[in-house]
């Protein structure tokens, strides 16, 4: 599952900017609802919390907060896949 978290939300992330730099914001909201959905189901509270404003700020169309809600996807991701690492060594 680890492994899986660390792909998957990789993918996710280099999505999300992705979509910002291109203006998609349904894609956004796509990426978002999935990183949202695998933090959350790995326990990974602040890492869904914010994915999940990620979503609605997708949602509502709110271009101004995604780069920040972003960003911050980034700087948890690192710490997250460590969390989980340390709590369920191999």
């Amino acid at each position: 599952m680890i492994a899986l978290f660390e792909e998957e939300m990789a993918i996710r992330i280099r999505g999300l900017e992705a979509a910002l730099a291109s203006g998609n914001i349904e894609e956004a909201r796509i990426h978002a609802h999935s990183a949202r959905g695998g933090g959350g189901n790995l326990g990974l509270k602040r890492f869904a919390e914010v994915a999940s404003a990620a979503e609605h700020a997708a949602k509502d169309g709110d271009l101004a907060a995604l780069p920040t809600l972003v960003a911050q996807l980034r700087e948890l991701y690192a710490p997250s896949l460590e969390a989980l690492r340390t709590e369920f060594p191999a």
